[in-house]
């Protein structure tokens, strides 16, 4: 909290917590040097001698009591002509309810810190904490480094627990008071309209952080004001409907981790089906470079992967549900792969171009500098691209950068984060879903429960991490998969898989948009196999200091269930494995069945059960209250 220099001469300024200064109490002060001007800053200027040996504290207490008494007076009057702002509550931090904070924190207790408005300058900001559980990972401190119109930039302190010390994190937020942090709902909605074909409406979109048109599905931003379902359904035509036209919810996702490393904001998914009478017209709004694609039921897989097979960007959640849909087919290779039908292969011909404006490697290379001066640029002046991009907040793990992007004679700017590139790849990150069959064993997929800084919780994923320079996608997924898992899936090795056992990829993805409107950030996502004999051996894992992981191993026919359970248990899934299992539940034919299906890690799985009963007790201790 305090940053102190020493020089022959220098500036002090202080600020003051508002109450401690009405009652004359030792406050923090916070050194730095300014040319501001403002009346609530002290100016102190004297020739100090210190002994090297003296300590800080002493200082920092003779200077704070003598400033209180000689100043007090009058910063008192400039503080209450002006009104103090609240620069912290809890809130910021995680979900935002009470519980939230029970949960996250156990019998630790928050309160909140009045401080002068800052004017814009960049500090951590203490969290206050009494009785902290030291052996769980939490915040300390937050910084907001650059508040854009969409984002804000933040910077962390945090406790690593269990001894392993501080550190630092940095992330983003989505700007808005939306309710517990929530900043969007997603919905994929069969339409049924008598006497025509069912079809899913798809939007593709220009997003201006990737450059790029991205294949999602319907997105809107949570209304504080309703419940995500009625703001969903406000959507879908404003949610006029009658007895022959309705829209019913067949299945609701979780709270959805967008991108947990980077990111507090979090979405919730529905499954839906909307009927109407003939004749009748879905009327979707959509923004300026959006549209919406019809795709027939059937041929929703086929028509994802054709996007992808293109290098078309898609949404990381559509993807994976597309994964989760063929995912008995990819296990067991049982179901033929179809063709798109020529009739929806000649409406994608008609869209606008999907291919990027320019390569990756030059997007990478363009900061500060005139696209006009790059290749590869559409021709078409009437389709929206990128002319200028400026570098906001430079930084080893997560930019923020501010684009001019134009359409037609339109300028726009929007402010954006990317990790940094050194390479022409253009995938970030990887993640993956690994099956693996020991003789004589049932079948089982790791999955791991995380703590995640930016959201000050701990969440449920598929193994997953950051690609080095110079690794390919699938050698950086099988890199991370041992580290963080221990288990051994063969190297990637010119282009081939050499293992001790047998191992194979069932499944690659395309290129995956994490959170395209915010974020340049890109995902690959795998599906494997390993087959082992009965002597198969796991290597130790090797989880860097600021890794927080619990690794479980979930039989494979109960993988919907684990994912339910944490689910219904209001934790947090990694957006792509939460859809994922949206996907495995549209494939399902006992779907009513499948509801209902927690009570089976009661019968089946009673270890597994208890093993989940534990982390989450672990995670979230019992909280007391002292009201």
């Amino acid at each position: 909290m305090v940053k102190f220099g020493l020089t022959d001469r220098f500036h002090v300024w202080i600020r003051w917590n508002r109450e401690e200064i009405l009652g004359f109490k030792m406050v923090h002060p916070h050194f730095f040097r300014t040319t501001s001007k403002k009346e609530y800053q002290i100016k102190m200027r004297s020739q100090l001698k210190l002994h090297v040996k003296l300590s800080f504290m002493i200082i920092l207490g003779l200077v704070g009591s003598l400033s209180t008494e000689v100043y007090g007076t009058t910063l008192i009057k400039r503080m209450e002509a002006s009104s103090s702002k609240e620069v912290l509550k809890f809130e910021d931090l995680t979900l935002g309810s009470e519980r939230a904070l029970k949960n996250d924190l156990g019998d630790q207790r928050v309160m909140k810190s009045d401080e002068v408005e800052d004017y814009g300058r960049p500090k951590l900001m203490k969290v206050k904490i009494s009785n902290p559980t030291s052996n769980l990972p939490h915040i300390t401190h937050l910084q907001t480094i650059v508040k854009g119109n969409k984002i804000e930039s933040k910077k962390v302190k945090w406790d690593q627990g269990n001894g392993k010390g501080q550190g630092f994190w940095e992330f983003y937020e989505k700007v808005g008071n939306h309710r517990e942090k929530l900043r969007s709902a997603q919905g994929l909605v069969k339409v049924e309209i008598k006497g025509e074909d069912p079809y899913y409406p798809i939007m593709i979109k220009y997003q201006v952080p990737q450059n790029q048109w991205v294949v999602q599905v319907p997105e809107i931003l949570h209304d504080e004001n309703q419940d995500s379902w009625s703001s969903l359904q406000k959507f879908f035509d404003q949610g006029k409907y009658t007895a022959e036209h309705k829209m019913e919810l067949l299945f609701q996702g979780g709270l959805e981790g967008i991108d947990p490393g980077a990111t507090s904001s979090t979405s919730k998914f529905f499954l839906a089906k909307l009927t109407a009478p003939k004749g009748y017209k879905l009327n979707i709004p959509t923004e300026e470079h959006a549209s919406i694609i019809k795709i027939p039921v059937a041929e929703l897989s086929e028509t994802i992967q054709h996007f992808e097979k293109n290098q078309v960007v898609v949404h990381v959640g559509l993807s994976h549900l597309v994964a989760g849909i063929s995912w008995n087919s990819i296990r067991f290779g049982s179901e033929p792969r179809r063709k798109i039908s020529e009739s929806l292969m000649k409406s994608l011909e008609t869209l606008k171009p999907l291919r990027p404006i320019t390569s990756f490697q030059d997007f990478n290379q363009v900061s500060n500098k005139k696209f006009s001066e790059m290749k590869n640029i559409y021709s078409d002046e009437n389709l929206p691209h990128i002319t200028q991009i400026r570098t906001l907040n430079p930084s080893k793990f997560l930019s923020t950068l501010e684009a001019e992007w134009k359409s037609g004679e339109k300028i726009n700017h929007e402010v954006f984060v990317q990790r940094p590139r050194k390479d022409n790849i253009g995938i970030d990150s990887v993640s993956g879903l690994v099956e693996i069959e020991i003789k004589g064993e049932k079948p089982y997929i790791p999955l791991l429960i995380q703590y995640r800084v930016p959201l000050n919780k701990w969440i449920l994923e598929t193994p997953a991490g950051l690609r080095d320079e110079g690794e390919s996608p699938l050698g950086a997924f099988q890199r991370e998969f041992l580290e963080e898992v221990g288990d051994q899936m063969g190297e990637h090795h010119e282009g081939s898989l050499k293992s001790l056992y047998g191992s194979e990829i069932l499944h690659q993805s395309g290129i995956q948009a994490k959170d395209p409107s915010s974020s340049r950030a890109t995902a690959q996502f795998f599906i494997g196999k390993v087959k082992a004999p009965n002597v198969y051996k796991t290597k130790e894992t090797k989880h860097e200091a600021s890794e927080n992981i619990k690794v479980i191993k979930v039989p494979s026919d109960l993988l919907n269930t684990v994912i339910d359970y944490w689910k219904e248990n209001d934790q947090i899934i990694e957006a792509g494995l939460s859809q994922f299992r949206i996907g495995m539940y549209l494939n399902s034919k006992h779907k009513e069945q499948e509801l209902k299906s927690i009570e089976r890690l009661k019968h089946e799985n009673p270890e597994l059960l208890n093993q989940l009963e534990n982390i989450l007790l672990g995670i979230n201790p019992p909280y007391k209250s002292r009201l």
